[in-house]
């Protein structure tokens, strides 16, 4: 039974986030609004606009409101009644022209032979204008052309660019003419033109043909394409503790190759990412062209050469810990990234060593890994040596690996010893469409990983499979909240079980599986210890409350356990609240969970900084 005053705290939780809880349906009562300055000016008359079409099937409702708001908007009689220092003069200027600013509107909106009446006249002492707005018949697209004309001519490819004109073409045939679509559709076709080979093209002529009697318009564009400007040299600006190499060789694209805008900006996503530079402009200069290539300028502001970590972790079941890191990027005078990582805290300890290639232009590297682990907890004593090395492939979202793995382990409890070791083949791929990494609001993220030993320096034959899988959804406005659900499978397939190395298996429990429990308790029990089983399961439902910009409260429960045969498997769950602050400075989780089989709350604390 789960202790009756946590269930009070925990439901009262739930009611105190919920309490302020806007659906967005609509505002609250007693929100108060502030009405503009010029409302608050008293206005010399009153102007009522009444639109209608002429004849069925003119303007729908959705229409006229439209255009009712439009005409409130924009019409200067409109605008000026509350003006302080208006004269009888100015006023019938303004209805005088208003018939004017009336078929201006309209026709933007496709209405060019509208019956306009102005009525002035006093109600109550308080004059008033009526002004009635009847629609005409629409006119409507009857033909539309787009010329190509320059170099493109002679270009094989002009097909494709009269197909991607059309996907972005946003008037159609018998569609109602509107000059806002109309402005639109030009830009976006010389959009389209310039971002491959031409983007020198222009609008050499442009017109739309409108017919008030036969309530039809043509519209024709022609786009002057220029010259077909090729990539010109990469200038670097700004390097100074990195080899400029690593720049170049993360061009997408050669000298005297087309131009192309999606490269550029490809060029632009694969240096941010590389590690070395906080800051990366990269920009073609049409300035100084040259035999028709355009050099390519480069800005970076470079990272420092190294940096360090300190993570601060606490875990009800492990106690204080701490967590070091020190990078340092120009490895070998290269740009290789070395890293260097420690982990400590009562139970265990960790060294790992790493280097990892600069990322070619193709997104491919290689990157090494060696690691020590020594830790003692409720009678099992382990050691383990691991080292690996990857090939992997970055694409914009995705990063696949292929590798090749070895452990060599020792556990050593009061009644036996066991020396166990593996070398596997390894393969992973991921897939990261998280939205706001800092904060993440919607998306998802998956990993999945397998593995085989090779049948020389083993132990056992071992398949392993894991994967795990977040999804992030945020189906109202922002402040309303995030759902989070997690899952993770995991299985092994030995000869020998008894022979795998611990590290291989799988453990749960704590932050990242089932809170309210300690790391990795939950697994196969042996006496007072607990080794890793042949099968995991888990998955996570949380729902994360904005308070602040950077603060959120979270009510989450889990559910998991791990065994060596799925049949076995028993769920055990975790209840609880908690506190997130995303900050980039130290972004920290703080969660109280109630273990539900074990009878008691844990607490987990992660608190990381970055220098």
């Amino acid at each position: 039974m789960i202790d009756r005053n946590l269930m009070v705290i925990l439901l009262s939780s739930i009611w105190l986030i919920f309490s302020g809880f806007d659906w967005g349906l609509k505002k609250s009562k007693n929100e108060l609004v502030t009405p503009p300055i010029e409302e608050m000016v008293e206005a010399k008359y009153l102007v009522k606009i009444h639109v209608y079409p002429l004849e069925v099937g003119n303007a729908d409702e959705e229409v006229i409101n439209s255009i009712s708001a439009l005409l409130e908007e924009h019409l200067s009689i409109v605008n000026k009644s509350r003006q302080p220092d208006l004269d009888e003069e100015q006023e019938k200027y303004l209805e005088l022209e208003a018939p004017k600013e009336i078929n201006q509107i309209l026709a933007t909106e496709g209405y060019f032979d509208s019956r306009i009446k102005i009525v002035p006249r006093l109600n109550l002492g308080n004059k008033e204008y009526t002004i009635e707005v009847g629609l005409s018949e629409p006119v409507r697209i009857k033909n539309k052309l787009v010329v190509l004309s320059g170099a493109i001519e002679d270009d094989p490819s002009i097909q494709n660019y009269y197909q991607r004109i059309n996907t972005v073409w946003a008037l159609n045939v018998s569609d109602i003419f509107k000059q806002k679509l109309w402005s639109s559709s030009k830009k976006l076709i010389l959009k389209e033109v310039r971002k491959n080979k031409y983007p020198l093209a222009r609008i050499k002529d442009s017109y739309a043909q409108i017919d008030p009697n036969e309530h039809s318009a043509l519209l024709s564009l022609d786009i002057e394409s220029g010259n077909l400007i090729k990539f010109g040299e990469i200038k670097v600006f700004g390097v100074e503790r990195y080899p400029e190499s690593i720049v170049r060789n993360l061009a997408v694209f050669n000298q005297g190759g087309d131009y192309n805008e999606e490269l550029l900006f490809d060029y632009k996503q694969q240096l941010e990412k590389d590690g070395h530079y906080s800051e990366v402009v990269v920009t073609p200069v049409f300035g100084q062209i040259e035999n028709n290539e355009v050099p390519i300028f480069v800005y970076l502001k470079e990272q420092l050469k190294k940096s360090f970590g300190i993570e601060l972790t606490y875990d009800s079941g492990a106690g204080f810990g701490t967590v070091l890191e020190y990078q340092y990027y120009n490895f070998l005078n290269r740009g290789y990234v070395s890293a260097i990582s420690a982990i400590y805290n009562q139970y265990e300890q960790e060294v790992s060593l790493g280097v990892t290639q600069t990322k070619k232009s193709n997104g491919k590297f290689w990157t090494a890994r060696t690691n020590y682990f020594k830790g003692s907890k409720n009678g099992l004593n382990t050691v383990l040596w691991s080292t690996g090395f990857w090939y992997i492939y970055t694409g914009k979202v995705t990063d696949t690996s292929v590798g090749l793995e070895y452990y060599q382990e020792k556990l050593k409890t009061k009644e036996e010893r066991k020396n166990n070791n593996a070398l596997l083949v390894t393969g992973q791929w991921k897939i990261n469409r998280v939205e706001t990494l800092l904060r993440p609001e919607n998306g998802y993220y998956i990993s999945a990983k397998v593995g085989s030993t090779l049948g020389v320096l083993s132990s056992s034959s071992v398949r392993r499979y894991e994967i795990d899988g977040d999804y992030y959804i945020t189906p109202w406005q922002r402040n309303n909240g995030t759902f989070l659900f997690k899952a993770q499978a995991g299985y092994v397939s030995a000869k020998d079980p008894a022979n795998v190395p611990d590290e291989l298996k799988f453990k749960i429990g704590g932050p990242g599986s089932v809170r309210g429990y300690p790391v990795d308790s939950i697994g196969m029990k042996k006496g007072s210890y607990t080794l890793g089983g042949m099968v995991k399961v888990a998955a996570t439902v949380e729902y994360q409350k904005p308070v602040t910009k950077s603060v959120s409260v979270a009510v989450f429960h889990d559910i998991g356990d791990v065994k060596n045969k799925l049949k076995d498997i028993k769920l055990k769950h975790g209840t609880g609240i908690g506190v997130r602050w995303f900050s980039v400075v130290a972004p920290l989780s703080f969660d109280v969970a109630y273990g539900h089989e074990r009878r008691k709350v844990s607490w987990h604390l992660n608190l990381g900084a970055r220098f």
